[in-house]
């Protein structure tokens, strides 16, 4: 991947990522990191230009939040990007995974709930389809067993 790089502060450079390079690494269109923006997950630094440039803290942040889609909105990582801005240490650490803790607990509880309904439903299709399968002749006379 290609790597910019912009003077931060005097005899000090960061490693900044353009959109495109960011999007092609992680698989992703622009719109999508320009939609988490939107959403205060990831907050680029700019150019004079006003060209968005990511840090690698940014990178990883994008990355997270990819994982974390898949059993989480995105209000809930924010939450936890939140946590650990507000105490960039071991406490806020602290405070992230028991937050998360919760979050995964209540995921569980909502997975489990969902696969009771499934199952319920499950059972009422096979029911029905029992039942219509009991009205199909095949050759007239006899009905189709299952």
């Amino acid at each position: 991947m290609k790597e910019s790089t912009l003077e931060i502060a005097p005899k000090q450079a960061e490693v900044l990522f353009a959109i495109g390079d960011l999007a092609r690494e992680l698989g992703t269109t622009t719109r999508t990191i320009r939609y988490y923006e939107e959403c205060g997950l990831i907050s680029p630094q700019r150019t004079d230009g006003n060209q968005r440039r990511y840090t690698r803290r940014e990178r990883g942040r994008l990355k997270l939040i990819f994982r974390a889609k898949e059993a989480f909105t995105l209000d809930e990582i924010k939450q936890l990007f939140e946590i650990y801005d507000e105490h960039p240490d071991e406490l806020g650490e602290q405070q992230q995974f028991i937050r998360l803790c919760q979050m995964m607990e209540n995921k569980i509880a909502q997975i489990n709930n969902q696969m009771g309904e499934l199952v319920k439903l499950r059972s009422e299709i096979q029911v029905a389809l029992d039942d219509v399968r009991s009205k199909i002749w095949v050759d007239g006379n006899t009905p189709v067993q299952k």
